[in-house]
């Protein structure tokens, strides 16, 4: 007890001071003795295997050759391992795989079951880094085997981590993410949170490699969000490299190069070889996709660089390790031989049966052979029944199956003709629409207009939205409205609509805007047989902005069903809302509102529907909105009204790059004559 106490004081000093000072963790070290000495020797060379591990190396040396003094074969075990996760965490993995071979031979001859499980676990790893899951794999699932059995688990979720990350090197990602789910269950369920960011940036990975890049980004934040990357520069440059590679996927080649150039600080501030190699290589592969190809070349010629230092340094540090993998490749070659023994062994016997077999087929030979001969005829006929009644039935189904493409040929000559019918009736339908819609002239000859744009783009050939122009005697009318749908059945509702308001409006001297859209909506629901709640058979409505100018009076009546009228005063903008109710059908009907607007309040105005807000810009999957829309309309002022309607129109371009549209755009601008 007093020795478990006196470590942990010890410990608690030296964790503050061996990141930074070498001299004084020597120092407390010296303090110490045999097991104790071997003990803190161990824990240091684990804190430091991620952020330090040249620095770690000696320590590990000394655990070593200490725990063989002191014949503790368990800190033997456990020192090789660490050894193993040293070079490998340097690049060298051929010294690792050696150190790993040898913690895994010390474990087996002195039966350390704690230790075992870890060594086929590293022996995965290493293979994992030579890039032989299936080799991999076996070693592995016998780590996972143990922690179950053990109820270690941490060992299990390393070892379903690293499973998973074979399955990405056999290009399998579903399989790999179901085993890194399940190392991440097993963290979670047992409170090992600490390691969780690595299980992250495997899964990261591995949704990368299958393509769904927005999962990858989801997990490499969480790597990053939950990571200690002071302390695990592995990691830290692990996580640089792979970001770098999923924004060079995503085109996305500034922020590539940020992470490649930072994956390449750390591995060199951290001489971590190998690190600094995978840099390079991503940094080259960055460079060309920016068509820099001097860089490029650059970057190339210094990964080739780094992977001869790194081959030329694991080379000598072998050669330096032949002591420790002496023992192994001894008992490898005793296996062998001994196999070989056993093999010649079966031979013999194999071959002593065969004789006494031989003389017993001779024997009874003839009169098998007798039997045989006429069980095949018999076999013989048989099948060749089988092959006339087959052919038949080919024979039949060849028919079937000629008939069956006489019936898809028809079928699909039925189908051009549709098709040809269907985009006929289009070009008909937006015909029709455009012939009842006011032509430019019309806006030309309207006295109380000095200008005015049009921007009409319907989703599909032909949309539902519409607009109404019309001079009467004592009024003008504007109307721009969205009918339900798009095609073919938002372009019959519009037509519909523009004639009821032709009808509505066609012998009235003085209308008020909010009594036509009253008229407009009881004609559309009896139109639409909306009148009795309990027996609706279209649920489709009309959002309307109605305008109705006086040049008499010098004012405009305005009314809304869900669409507002926008006023520009001095490049101040005002938005007058319309009413909630649509024009058509509504689970709750509210009463429509007249605005009265001077003209002298108004030097621009705009009437739109909702396409222009439901844009959606790129993989951000951003609205363009209200906010956007009325932004723009305030800084495009300065511009005439043809200019105003060729930069909305380029906004539109811009914002649906890599985005999309939802829905009909109409826009139609209003400059008041003075």
């Amino acid at each position: 007890m007093r020795r478990l106490i006196v470590i942990s004081f010890i410990f608690l000093i030296i964790s503050g001071l061996y990141a930074g000072n070498p001299d004084s963790l020597a120092r407390s070290l010296d303090t110490l003795q045999g097991k104790e000495r071997l003990d803190m020797l161990l824990s240091i060379a684990w804190n430091m295997r991620n952020n330090k591990p040249n620095e770690a190396l000696k320590y590990c040396e000394q655990a070593i050759s200490l725990a063989e003094r002191l014949k503790d074969y368990d800190a033997m075990a456990k020192a090789n391992s660490f050894m193993g996760v040293l070079y490998r965490n340097l690049g060298y993995y051929g010294i690792a795989f050696s150190y790993y071979r040898r913690g895994l031979n010390i474990s087996e001859k002195h039966h350390i079951v704690s230790q075992l499980g870890y060594a086929y676990n590293n022996l995965g790893n290493i293979y994992l880094y030579q890039e032989q899951p299936n080799l991999s794999i076996y070693y592995l699932r016998k780590a996972d085997s143990m922690a179950v059995k053990n109820k270690n688990y941490d060992l299990q979720a390393y070892a379903l981590q690293n499973i998973g990350r074979a399955f990405m090197l056999k290009d399998q990602p579903d399989s790999a993410i179901k085993y890194l789910m399940a190392a991440l269950r097993v963290r979670q369920e047992n409170g090992i949170t600490r390691k969780m960011p690595v299980t992250y940036k495997y899964l990261a990975d591995a949704y990368k490699l299958k393509g769904d890049y927005r999962s990858a980004l989801k997990y490499y934040n969480l790597t990053a969000k939950y990571a200690d990357f002071h302390n695990d520069y592995d990691l830290f440059s692990d996580y640089s490299y792979n970001m770098a590679d999923l924004y060079m996927k995503l085109n996305k080649l500034d922020s590539a190069l940020i992470f490649a150039e930072q994956a390449l600080k750390i591995a060199k501030e951290h001489n971590t070889v190998y690190r600094e190699f995978k840099a390079y290589e991503i940094l080259a592969k960055v460079f060309g996709a920016k068509k820099d190809f001097y860089n490029a070349y650059l970057a190339s010629q210094s990964a080739l660089k780094v992977k001869d230092r790194l081959f030329n340094a694991e080379v000598l540090k072998s050669i330096r390790s032949i002591q420790f993998t002496e023992e192994a490749t001894k008992k490898d070659a005793q296996i062998t031989i001994l196999q070989k023994d056993l093999e010649l062994e079966r031979v013999r016997n194999r071959r002593n049966h065969i004789f006494m077999l031989l003389s017993f087929i001779i024997v009874f030979g003839t009169i098998f052979i007798g039997y045989i001969i006429h069980h095949k005829n018999k076999q013989i006929e048989k099948y060749l029944k089988e092959v006339r009644e087959h052919n038949v039935t080919i024979q039949q189904k060849n028919e079937e199956l000629a008939e069956h493409a006489e019936l898809l040929a028809k079928t699909n000559k039925e189908l051009t003709t549709r098709d040809k019918l269907i985009k006929e009736s289009f070009v008909y339908a937006k015909r029709i629409v455009n012939s009842i819609m006011a032509p430019d002239y019309m806006f030309e000859d309207c006295s109380i207009f000095e200008d005015f744009f049009i921007l009409n783009k319907p989703l599909e050939e032909i949309g539902g939205d519409f607009y109404y122009f019309n001079r009467f005697k004592n009024f003008v009318v504007l109307i721009v409205a969205d009918a339900t749908g798009h095609g073919i059945p938002g372009a019959f509702l519009s037509i519909i609509s523009i004639t009821i308001f032709k009808d509505i409006l066609f012998n009235e001297d003085s209308p008020d805007a909010a009594d036509v859209l009253e008229k407009f909506r009881r004609e559309v629901k009896k139109f639409l047989r909306q009148e009795n709640d309990n027996n609706i058979e279209l649920y489709d409505s009309v959002d309307v902005a109605l305008t109705l100018f006086f040049p008499q009076e010098r004012i405009i009546k305005f009314a809304g069903a869900r669409r507002p009228l926008y006023i520009i005063k001095d490049k101040e903008l005002k938005g007058i809302k319309g009413t909630l109710a649509t024009a058509g059908y509504s689970q709750r009907e509210f009463s429509f509102e007249t605005h009265i607007i001077p003209f002298d309040d108004v030097d621009r105005l705009y009437l739109f529907t909702d396409g222009i807000g439901d844009i959606m810009k790129g993989d951000e999957m951003e609205r363009f909105g209200t906010f956007g829309w009325r932004q723009l309309l305030i800084e495009i002022q300065n511009y005439t009204m043809a200019g105003q309607k060729n930069i909305i129109e380029q906004a539109i371009q811009k914002w649906t790059e890599n985005g999309r549209r939802l829905d009909d755009i109409l826009i139609i601008g209003v400059e008041l004559a003075k």
